[in-house]
């Protein structure tokens, strides 16, 4: 329980380090005026990896589904590409990292059998279409949509079952 307890207070810092780190300063042309976020990283990295180690087979085999895509469903690599894909180089820096995280966290989750996860496929397939619709509303409207997604899953999975 201790260990679950510091996985959420690591993933609740980063959630409130990443506005700043990716919308950017209150004053929104000051681009490069960002604070180094890799110690926070390599943390949430160190807590992804034993995440996906705590899968069992069946669930690390739908993680990948997640991941990979369905037929008829994009999965989170190929969503992840379109969002970068419509950033500068430097949104896709401040970005990446932020979607990576949303990817294994959503992914692993929604691994866990019916009864037991709280992120079904219909949350996805909202998300899925948010993020869709917002690559046509500019960058700045993306990378807050990719923002306000990622706090809503942060929101669910800190709730108890």
């Amino acid at each position: 329980m201790k260990h679950l307890m510091n996985i959420c207070a690591s993933f609740i810092i980063l959630a409130l380090c990443m506005p700043t780190y990716v919308l950017g300063t209150q004053n929104r042309d000051e681009l490069t005026n960002f604070p180094s976020m890799s110690a926070e990283l390599a943390a949430v990295d160190s807590l992804n990896q034993e995440l996906l180690q705590q899968l069992s087979e069946e669930e690390l085999h739908w993680y990948n589904k997640f991941q990979h895509g369905l037929m008829f469903f994009d999965g989170w690599k190929d969503i992840s590409k379109d969002i970068l894909a419509n950033l500068s180089h430097e949104e896709k820096n401040r970005v990446k990292p932020l979607l990576d995280s949303m990817g294994l966290r959503i992914g692993t989750e929604w691994s866990k059998a019916n009864d037991v996860r709280k992120i079904d496929t219909d949350q996805l397939r909202n998300w899925g279409k948010r993020l869709k619709n917002a690559q046509h509303q500019g960058s700045e409207y993306l990378k807050e949509t990719v923002f306000l997604i990622s706090t809503e899953v942060e929101t669910i999975l800190l709730r108890k079952q």
